[in-house]
């Protein structure tokens, strides 16, 4: 707090923290270089090495090894578990549990709770969530997902309006849009664009569809053999 010059009710714990704080107020931060480069940022908490290093924004909480470690302006995000949304830098409302969760997110309003969950490749992820290990793990520019599961939906890039909950439950999609795929193993294999609108419901539904759209199936393995086709109800 070398710099301080009208900030009120900060504080700071280890070396370099809140070190260019002049204006901030209500900040803590605890650990070596938390909230490093804050000048007026407001109501930060900041615990971990390196955690909020660089920040400038408001309202974040961040806790765990670097995590939103490259955070600037971003505000009201919350991170929790080490490197948890990492690279976040200017986007706001993501919320990420766990290690390496939300790691490369640059989109805003995401929830991911799981190891790794949400990691990503950097994109424009926006309005997902993603709970369980590995859940949305590849996700970059998929918006409004509801993914929940080990390694649910785990390879999705683009997909948009989904829902997919079970473990394992659409493990190799990258790009369907408003499907609902519940249950163990359901709907593994890659569908595409061509299967946006699908309905699989139970253990190993709609397995292996690849290409049909608008099909619905519910039970136990039900149509797990259909690659392609549309409209099929079973």
């Amino acid at each position: 707090l070398n710099a301080l010059l009208s900030g009120a009710g900060n504080t700071a714990v280890g070396f370099n923290s809140l070190l260019g704080n002049t204006t901030g107020y209500f900040n803590t931060a605890l650990g070596y270089e938390t909230l490093k480069a804050n000048v007026g940022g407001a109501a930060n908490t900041a615990v971990g090495y390196f955690s909020l290093m660089t920040n400038t924004g408001n309202n974040n909480t961040s806790i765990g090894y670097a995590s939103l470690k490259v955070n600037a302006a971003g505000s009201k995000n919350t991170a929790v578990g080490q490197e948890a949304l990492f690279t976040n830098a200017s986007t706001n409302e993501n919320t990420s549990l766990g290690y390496q969760a939300g790691y490369s997110t640059t989109g805003s309003n995401n929830t991911y709770l799981g190891a790794n969950a949400g990691k990503g490749a950097t994109g424009a992820d926006t309005s997902n969530v993603g709970v369980g290990a590995s859940a949305l793990l590849a996700i970059t520019s998929g918006t409004d997902n509801t993914v929940i599961g080990t390694n649910a939906a785990d390879a999705l890039l683009a997909g948009i309006d989904n829902v997919i909950i079970g473990a394992g439950a659409g493990t190799a999609t990258t790009a369907v849009d408003k499907t609902v795929i519940i249950g163990r193993a359901a709907g593994q294999a890659n569908m595409t664009a061509a299967a946006d609108g699908s309905i699989g419901i139970g253990y190993s539904a709609l397995n292996a569809l690849t290409l049909g759209a608008k099909n619905t199936a519910i039970g136990y393995s039900s149509a797990s053999a259909l690659l392609q086709g549309n409209r099929n109800t079973s």
